[in-house]
């Protein structure tokens, strides 16, 4: 045989070794891994935007018109003073809104009516003791659109809350006096003048800008 013969010879048996490892190879990988599909060209084409509505038994085809409303919508004002800035709100389970604010202004402009008790608190700086006569914390009846003073104590200001299962507003943490502190409202089968619950230290870290999210049993993480 040729020397040419010889190498050509050599270069065909050396390809087909090479091209049946690749193709077993390959079938290999194929039976371990899923294909995945291709995604869109782009430009992604909007959902919807060509979608069309059979009519006339489907012999033709119309554009889906736009929806269209008569209702724009309006702002209503209800009630010019709440007296209390609601830095968080909550819908209850008996259709009234909690709204609480931070207590460390000692001022709001909702004071608390007469026969209500004072907070007795201490200003660190003047080291005096000292009453805060002005309700952070309110409850508004949506159907009578009347606001009732609540009392709050520690700071709830940036703490966290959610509702559990049976209707009550759990909040946990806040600022200064308020950031191991766990609050309770609600909850009672009559509430018509409950307040809040609190236990300053409940926690053993403070907790400011906390989150809280609520398990699968009722129960929250902070």
């Amino acid at each position: 045989m040729a020397p040419l013969n010889k190498v050509l010879l050599l270069l065909t048996l050396l390809f087909l070794a090479v091209d049946a490892k690749y193709k077993n190879k390959k079938d290999k990988k194929n039976s371990v891994f899923h294909k995945i599909p291709k995604f869109p060209k782009f430009p992604v084409p909007i959902i919807g935007g060509d979608q069309k509505v059979v009519v006339d038994g489907g012999n033709n085809a119309i554009a889906k018109p736009d929806f269209e409303t008569n209702n724009l919508g309006h702002w209503e004002l209800i009630n010019k003073q709440s007296g209390v800035s609601a830095m968080q709100i909550n819908l209850m389970p008996n259709n009234k809104m909690l709204v609480y604010d931070a207590t460390v202004y000692r001022t709001s402009r909702l004071p608390y009516p007469k026969g209500m008790p004072c907070v007795q608190w201490v200003d660190d700086n003047l080291k005096q003791s000292k009453e805060d006569c002005f309700a952070h914390s309110m409850e508004y009846d949506i159907e009578t659109n009347q606001v009732r003073a609540l009392t709050v104590k520690t700071d709830p200001w940036c703490s966290c809350g959610g509702l559990t299962p049976d209707g009550t507003l759990v909040v946990a943490g806040g600022f200064a006096d308020g950031g191991k502190a766990s609050r309770y409202y609600g909850g009672q089968p009559d509430c018509q003048d409950c307040d809040w619950r609190e236990y300053p230290n409940k926690l053993q870290e403070p907790r400011w800008y906390a989150t809280q999210a609520i398990l699968a049993n009722g129960e929250y993480i902070v």
